[in-house]
C-alpha cells in the first residue's frame, strides 16, 4: 500500500466514524478495502472492554469466507476467562507488549488454541496489537482496543 492509499484509506475510516456508521460496517468496509489494496485479509478481529452493567465488552469478528463481520457481546464467565487467559491478547495483556506475529504452522499450532482452528482454515501468518490509551485516560482495566 503506498502513501496515497494509506490516505484514501485513513479518510474513508474518519469519515465512516464521522457518519455514524456502526462498528459491523466498519469493520467490514475496513478489509473488504484492504483486501482489494492485496493485504489477502482472511480474518479480523477486534475486541474492547466495555462499561456496561451486563456485558464485559464487544468482539467484532470479520471473516472473508463469508464478507461478513459479526458482534459477540460477552459477559463475565469462567468460560470467558479460561478463553481469554489462553489468547494472545491475553498475553499482550500480561507480556505489555504492542504487538505479537507468529508464523501459522505445525510448530506454532499449540501456543494458542486459537492458532490450531485458523491453521484449519488455511491461515499462515497471525498479529494481534493492543492499541494502548494512555495511562491518564483508562477506566480501570480499560485500558486498550486489541486487534488481529
Amino acid at each position: 500500500m503506498d502513501n496515497e492509499q494509506f490516505a484514501e484509506l485513513a479518510s474513508w475510516i474518519t469519515q465512516a466514524g464521522l457518519a455514524g456508521q456502526d462498528e459491523t460496517a466498519t469493520l467490514t468496509g475496513l478489509c473488504e478495502r484492504l483486501n482489494a489494496l492485496g493485504a489477502q485479509l482472511a480474518r479480523a478481529n477486534i475486541v474492547i472492554d466495555t462499561l456496561h452493567p451486563v456485558y464485559q465488552g464487544r468482539a467484532f469478528t470479520w471473516k472473508r469466507s463469508t464478507q461478513q463481520t459479526a458482534l459477540t457481546e460477552f459477559g463475565r464467565s469462567d468460560e470467558r476467562l479460561n478463553l481469554w487467559e489462553r489468547s494472545p491478547f491475553y498475553n499482550l495483556e500480561v507480556s505489555g507488549a504492542p504487538q505479537l506475529r507468529r508464523r501459522l504452522s505445525g510448530g506454532t499450532a499449540s501456543e494458542f488454541p486459537l492458532f490450531t482452528d485458523l491453521i484449519g482454515d488455511g491461515m499462515t501468518d497471525y498479529l494481534a496489537i493492543a492499541n494502548r490509551f494512555s495511562a491518564e485516560v483508562a477506566i480501570g482495566d480499560l485500558d486498550c482496543v486489541y486487534s488481529s
